[in-house]
């Protein structure tokens, strides 16, 4: 049962009352003939077996605009005189729902740089659609409501087309309309030249599905193709089962204040050999998501956002990824409250380019097949991720960078509880740099955190419950590595926890803190380890030497009180440029001993 079957059905006749009080021209069916009738005079305009010739004597006669009463039937609009059936402004087209059908065979419903157009309860079937557009100066005031496009838009670029050429287009309203088995796109907008602006727009209660199987990359809906947005929102609709993905903005446009609220987007992505995004949305820069749901998309990702934006309280469920994150230019995301079930990806980060901020808070992953958290090629990350559940079909749950693909200048929360998995590696992180990883991890797998080349890192406010080999363990070339403020515990007690802290890297590149380290029901506490409170001496007389040995970056090991004894004395006559060290080296932020 499609989704919408589950859904009030908002496409049953129409109420025709004022309709018939009301209109100003009517359009009716008398037998194999088209009849126009003014409705005022009773005078017949035009009657004739071409549908075409009656509507464009109406629409010659509505100059002054009025209502127009498109009673039930099937009336095919062909090419007869040309492609378009050329809309008047300040008009009204009102049918009776599905039971008016108007078939755009080689000819659209164009409305051309007029002002003020309203279409509703009609049903629009055939190979072209209904085109909204200016091209000669500003033009607002559009609404399409409870309409119907079934198997249309083929010949044309979608069902419906909204294009702001050089000019801009304003106050559009689509509610309660059905896209259904459009060629193209279900809405495509786009314009060209400057300022190609289409805004304060409302699009609530639509749904798309299966648009675009004609074979051409096609979504459900396309609201930035060629054009610039503000100022809108997208409310309660739905989007299944598009060609490419169900709702979709191109990156390089400029959005402004636009909202998608209360959407739910399912199974897109069903492009033969396989989808170019196909993404249950696929967003940018200026779009907000709240309260939106994608399951079971088959392209990239359920959420995917491409150059900055935000998601608020979002859910995805059994998708490729449930959010993927990606920017060519420095931009910002800010994700909080979202969850994904089920997807091979719970979340993935990659391409964040320098200069840009990720912000993640609340992030919950659950039941992943691959990663819960994918972060690679990225840098300014600061994420809070809780994941529950088995992770199966991978070495690691949570990945944090390559040496190909390193995290370098970010912050990770991880909330991990993984008490029964298939895999060697909790958090796996390798070549990152000047990174810093706090939360807690419940776990059986064999490292609950390995770092491979790592480079000034900091683990703090961590607690580890494992019953696997390794708590806490570096390998290969280890620089500044520090660890504090954690306790790494097996609660369970069986199997024992084999090592809480290793380095099996470079000597001293990992440095614990041990006075705030608690290890217990651990078989080995510490292997490989030094520690602050007895690491190594300084080569000078005292004090001045050890400062000068680290602010000039001269490899050596010293007393922690030297340090702290020497920034003391030099705090205010050393060198602007070494205050930085010295702060760090009066607040404990040890971090910074990578330089050594």
């Amino acid at each position: 049962m499609r989704l919408r079957d589950r859904l009030p059905n908002y496409l049953t006749e129409a109420d025709i009352t004022d309709y018939e009080t009301e209109s100003s021209y009517i359009i009716y069916k008398e037998d194999l003939y088209t009849v126009g009738v003014d409705s005022h005079t009773g005078v017949i305009i035009s009657r004739d077996t071409n549908s075409k010739i009656v509507f464009n004597a109406v629409i010659a006669a509505a100059t002054s605009g009025g209502l127009i009463f498109v009673k039930r039937g099937t009336y095919t609009l062909d090419a007869t005189g040309s492609a378009h059936c050329v809309i008047p402004a300040n008009t009204v087209w009102a049918g009776e729902g599905d039971v008016t059908n108007i078939v755009l065979d080689a000819c659209d419903f164009y409305i051309l740089n007029v002002d003020n157009v309203t279409i509703r309860d009609i049903k629009f079937t055939g190979n072209f659609g209904v085109y909204i557009r200016a091209t000669t100066a500003d033009h607002s005031g559009y609404n399409i409501i409870n309409c119907h496009f079934k198997d249309t838009g083929v010949s044309n670029s979608a069902a419906l087309v909204v294009n702001a050429n050089a000019f801009t287009l304003s106050r559009l309203k689509i509610l309660n309309c059905f896209f259904d088995t459009c060629g193209y796109h279900g809405v495509q907008f786009t314009g060209g030249g400057v300022p190609k602006l289409i805004k304060d727009v409302v699009i609530s209660g639509c749904y798309t599905y299966k648009c675009g199987w004609s074979g051409v990359w096609s979504t459900g809906m396309d609201l930035a193709e060629s054009n610039d947005l503000s100022d809108t929102i997208v409310s309660d609709c739905i989007f299944e089962q598009s060609w490419e993905s169900g709702l979709h903005f191109e990156s390089s446009r400029t959005m402004t204040n636009v909202l998608i609220v209360n959407c739910i987007s399912l199974d897109n992505g069903q492009k033969a050999g396989g989808a170019t995004y196909g993404a249950g949305y696929l967003t940018t820069n200026g779009v907000l998501l709240k309260n939106c749901v994608a399951s079971g998309n088959l392209g990239a990702a359920g959420f995917y956002m491409s150059n900055g934006g935000d998601a608020q309280n979002c859910y995805s469920k059994s998708n490729v990824s449930g959010y993927k994150l990606w920017t060519s230019a420095a931009n910002n995301f800010h994700l909080s409250d979202c969850e994904d079930n089920g997807s091979a990806y719970g979340f993935k980060i990659t391409d964040i380019v320098a200069d840009s901020t990720v912000v993640g808070r609340g992030l919950i992953s659950r039941n992943s097949t691959t990663y819960d958290l994918q972060a690679q090629l990225a840098t300014g990350l600061d994420i809070e991720l809780w994941s529950y559940g088995a992770t199966s079909g991978e070495s690691k749950t949570t990945f944090l960078g390559s040496t190909a693909y390193p995290v370098t200048n970010s912050r990770f929360d991880i909330h991990l509880f993984k008490p029964v998995s298939t895999g060697a590696y909790t958090v796996y992180s390798q070549s990152c740099v000047n990174i810093r990883i706090s939360g807690e991890i419940v776990t059986d797998m064999t490292d609950a955190i390995i770092l491979t080349i790592p480079t000034d890192v900091v683990i703090s406010n961590m607690r580890i419950d494992s019953t696997g080999t390794y708590g806490i363990h570096t390998v290969n070339a280890v620089v500044g590595v520090l660890v504090k403020e954690t306790v790494i515990e097996n609660v369970a007690g069986a199997p024992a926890l084999t090592t809480g802290i290793e380095n099996g890297g470079t000597a001293g590149g990992l440095v614990c803190e041990r006075s705030s380290i608690r290890i217990q029901d651990v078989t080995n506490t510490y292997v490989g380890c030094v520690f602050f409170e007895n690491w190594g001496t300084s080569t000078g007389t005292g004090a001045e030497q050890a400062i000068s040995h680290l602010l000039s970056g001269t490899p050596t090991l010293v007393l922690l009180s030297d340090i702290e004894t020497a920034a003391l004395a030099y705090q205010s006559a050393a060198a602007a440029a070494d205050h930085i060290h010295i702060t760090a080296i009066l607040n404990k932020d040890y971090a910074w001993y990578a330089r050594l």
